[in-house]
């Protein structure tokens, strides 16, 4: 018999969960100073309840947690489609309870019900677990579009050097433009649009975006809307600035809608970046084509030697961090990837 078992946390138990997190995670983080994004990110949406998984012993004392954040904890149309992202994952004592992490995960699959699983950013060590439990793995390539007005770079490290590899033969369409949307200009889109938009898996919705960005309590994203000519918004890109040193950089943080559009708008881009003097767009994710974002500009990071474009701000770390994700699904589709899925961006420091 097991000296364990497995429940969802209850409002009334979050303070033994803040417990656990202050002593095995560390009592500094932000997400435990800061109740208000914490309660943004996982307290349940339907029936106020936290979205974590508490593997508990016959003692009611707290032996691990599993964090998960369903897509629908940002669109409640989304509730019947069962995606989950994977995060906080700690277990107490490995030894003492092993095979309790993975049985986590499993509760999650067949006792709550999710059918598609994902994780992004876990760490190199537990790659070759999610492997063995038949999940697909891989890494998000980082993309760079460099303004190419700038001599000076305080953030982009090694750019000199690798000057000529970032001439792109991509046209410059002129008739693509972006245009900034409020909360109400992305309400006022029609139905017949808000459907197009939303083709790509994992599944969003108009009000995930609103909700996941739009009303996040501490950073403050941008929408851009794809305007082709004759046509309003056929894509949406989420993006926002992030500083270090008087310097900035754009990063876009999550894409739906036509691929292709990428292809479209170096010249939009260009735009955006000598407005603002920003070194450069950067472009985490996995799924796009590479041939679809060189013709707007765009290179791998990983192709370039030498060349270091930071993805860690909070704090700042002047190195290239490559961040795996993992997934499983009885979805036959692609799945696409970007910064701002799962719980990867958002504040680090108080």
């Amino acid at each position: 018999m097991k000296s364990f078992k497995y429940i969802l946390c209850k409002r009334r138990q979050i303070n033994d969960l803040f417990l656990f997190l202050k002593k095995y995670w560390g009592k500094n983080h932000i997400l435990l100073k800061d109740k208000k994004l914490f309660d943004w990110q996982y307290k349940n949406n339907l029936n106020k309840n936290y979205n974590f998984i508490v593997a508990v012993s016959k003692k009611n004392e707290i032996l691990g947690i599993l964090g998960f954040i369903p897509l629908s904890h940002f669109s409640k149309k989304l509730k019947f489609i069962k995606r989950a992202w994977l995060s906080i994952w700690i277990i107490k004592n490995k030894i003492s309870f092993p095979g309790l992490g993975i049985g986590m995960i499993n509760y999650l699959e067949k006792k709550i019900g999710f059918k598609t699983i994902l994780n992004i950013g876990l760490n190199n060590r537990v790659v070759p677990l999610f492997k063995s439990l038949k999940y697909r793995t891989g890494i998000l390539d980082q993309y760079l579009l460099i303004n190419d007005r700038i001599k000076k770079f305080s953030i982009l490290s090694n750019y000199k050097n690798s000057r000529l590899s970032f001439r792109s033969s991509g046209k410059n369409f002129k008739d693509y433009k972006l245009s900034d949307m409020s909360e109400r200009d992305f309400k006022s889109l029609k139905i017949k649009t808000k459907k197009s938009l939303f083709k790509i898996e994992p599944k969003k919705d108009a009000d995930y975006i609103i909700n996941r960005y739009l009303k996040h309590p501490r950073y403050r994203y941008r929408i851009l809307s794809v305007n082709k000519k004759n046509k309003l918004c056929s894509s949406i890109i989420v993006l926002r600035k992030v500083s270090h040193n008087n310097s900035s950089i754009l990063r876009i943080v999550d894409y739906q809608g036509e691929i292709k559009d990428l292809s479209r708008l170096k010249y939009s881009f260009k735009k955006l970046l000598y407005k603002g003097n920003h070194e450069y767009i950067d472009f985490l994710q996995s799924g796009i084509p590479n041939s679809i974002l060189k013709k707007s500009g765009f290179v791998s990071v990983y192709h370039i030697k030498n060349l270091v474009a930071p993805n860690y701000f909070e704090p700042f770390v002047k190195k290239i961090i490559k961040i795996n994700f993992a997934y499983k699904s009885e979805q036959k589709k692609d799945f696409f990837f970007f910064k701002a899925d799962g719980d990867q961006d958002r504040p680090n420091l108080i």
